[in-house]
């Protein structure tokens, strides 16, 4: 029991000594794009819808801009897989539709998702 609480006590340490940004990246990452949300995101990071906007203000970002990241990193990460599915992709990453995945993913890299398909193959 002893060790355990010390375990858990390091874990905690270790988790305030990352950024908020780090937190909420790592969790959007785990969690369905589709309808997270800042006070979802902030329950799961444990601080307040209030207080995650003004820290990740702080730390010079914004939680759309967190979402934002983390779709690209995502859908870069997907498009290596030739089998995955362009639309498929585009319903995890939470966009209304296809062509507002590839809007984005033509911002994001200044190509459409099959032509960096191809680069990347």
């Amino acid at each position: 029991e002893l060790l355990s609480r010390r375990a858990e006590t390091l874990l905690s340490d270790q988790t305030q000594d990352v950024s908020l940004t780090v937190r909420v990246k790592t969790h959007l990452r785990r969690c369905n794009l589709d309808d997270v949300d800042a006070a979802s995101a902030a329950q799961a990071v444990g601080v307040t819808p209030s207080t995650l906007r003004r820290r990740l203000s702080q730390e010079g970002t914004t939680f759309s801009t967190l979402i934002d990241e983390v779709r690209r990193e995502l859908a870069l990460s997907a498009l290596r897989d030739p089998s995955a599915c362009i639309k498929v992709l585009s319903e995890q990453l939470g966009f209304s539709e296809p062509c507002a995945f590839h809007r984005a993913f033509r911002r994001w890299t200044g190509t459409t998702p099959a032509r960096y398909r191809l680069q990347v193959a």
